[in-house]
């Protein structure tokens, strides 16, 4: 369940889950208890809890690999936004990365680009190409969070003021 992500994120600061869950519970004829208490979730702590549970009895909700990329995608989000620099992306997405033993970008790739940047910024050159090289590694998360926002009826802008690249 990718809503982990979107609410972990901060992404989604509204109540927006409640209209989806209870769409979700409209569509079934005996909806799940944890769907009917996420339909009365006041805010973003309780929505949380509600799904924190959900995962500790049922981790086939989501694919691990649909909440890495959107963890990833929630991450490049925020640094196209300029709330994150380009060297604090590429550390925390390594860190997550890691974390979900993911492999589309790696830890090992993800890091690799880090230390060529740290490299660049203490030589003074010129970080465009790292830049680009972000901008190809996080582009599919980026549409995968994206076309999900859509499927869930999320209409607010996500990008806002485009970033500095670093």
């Amino acid at each position: 369940m990718m809503w982990v992500e979107a609410l972990e994120s901060g992404d989604i600061t509204e109540p927006v889950w409640t209209d989806w869950a209870e769409k979700q519970t409209g569509d079934v004829g005996q909806p799940q208890l944890w769907l009917k208490v996420l339909c009365h979730a006041p805010d973003t702590s309780t929505a949380l809890s509600v799904l924190y549970s959900i995962y500790l009895h049922d981790s086939e909700l989501a694919p691990y690999d649909d909440r890495a990329s959107a963890s990833l995608g929630f991450l490049y989000l925020r640094y196209l936004r300029g709330e994150l620099q380009l060297a604090t992306l590429l550390l925390r997405a390594g860190g997550e990365a890691d974390g979900y033993n993911y492999d589309h970008p790696s830890c090992e790739e993800i890091y690799a680009l880090l230390n060529q940047l740290e490299a660049a910024i203490a030589q003074v050159q010129n970080i465009e190409s790292y830049v680009q090289e972000a901008t190809v590694m996080f582009d599919r998360h980026r549409d995968f969070v994206e076309i999900w926002l859509a499927s869930v009826g999320y209409s607010k802008p996500i990008l806002g003021v485009v970033g500095q690249p670093y």
